[in-house]
């Protein structure tokens, strides 16, 4: 079902973050929260920098705050029970600090 999901003649599932933000700039939304999926396979910084690369384009034409999911398998973070902190503060302030986020 989820993959016939759409609004305005686009389909939802598989769209990146930056075509994401079109939509639901276009749908009236207040704030956007890309979500960046891991693979499982990849070291941190390896899944970090791709979180960062996909969401980067969503800041330079964004015109509402960008809050980015980040947890556990998503935005940089490692997919544990309990991720290791290191981590997730590296995963937090990569997004901070490059891409100027309005929060996590």
């Amino acid at each position: 079902m989820h993959g016939q999901l759409q609004y305005d003649g686009q389909r939802l599932a598989g769209m990146w973050p930056l075509q994401q933000l079109r939509a639901v700039q276009k749908a009236g939304a207040t704030m956007f929260g890309p979500v960046v999926n891991i693979n499982t396979g990849k070291s941190c910084a390896w899944n970090m920098a791709r979180a960062l690369t996909f969401v980067k384009p969503c800041m330079a034409e964004a015109r509402i705050p960008i809050h980015m999911n980040a947890g556990m398998g998503v935005g940089g973070v490692p997919m544990f029970v309990y991720p290791v902190v290191d981590a997730v503060c590296r995963a937090a302030k990569a997004c901070v600090d490059i891409l100027r986020l309005d929060g996590l």
